[in-house]
């Protein structure tokens, strides 16, 4: 009877540590998920928890664009790892989160007597010599 008690005893604390793991793992599934808005692009996933890890993934540029850059409100900006790269990741704040992919034009350069035309006919004066 005495073994009994004991192995009730101990069954009975391994199933209340097992409800405490449980109850921990629970709560922190079941934290409030925050939305994250990209226009221009996509998160993945496209809401977590705080602290939780986001992809963030650009769309491919129109013809004559390039990514330039994520545009965030300046208070979020710390929680994306890298704003000049489209495929950045980002730690999800304690808020919903609205972000922006921007494009720039891509630079045509034409040679032109020894000066360089850009796309806004800016020329700038260049050498150029053979090896």
């Amino acid at each position: 009877m005495k073994t009994i008690k004991k192995i009730t005893a101990i069954t009975l604390l391994f199933i209340l540590f097992l409800g405490l793991i449980e109850g921990v793992a629970l709560v922190k599934a079941s934290g409030t998920e925050y939305s994250i808005t990209v226009h221009g692009g996509k998160a993945t996933p496209s809401s977590s928890v705080a602290g939780g890890k986001v992809k963030l993934s650009a769309n491919p540029p129109e013809e004559g664009q390039v990514f330039s850059h994520w545009d965030v409100k300046e208070d979020l900006k710390k929680f994306i790892a890298n704003l000049q790269y489209e495929g950045s990741g980002l730690t999800m704040p304690n808020e919903d989160m609205e972000i922006t992919a921007i494009y720039k034009p891509a630079y045509n350069i034409v040679v032109n007597e020894g000066k360089v035309l850009t796309r806004n006919d800016i020329p700038i004066t260049f050498a150029i010599a053979a090896e």
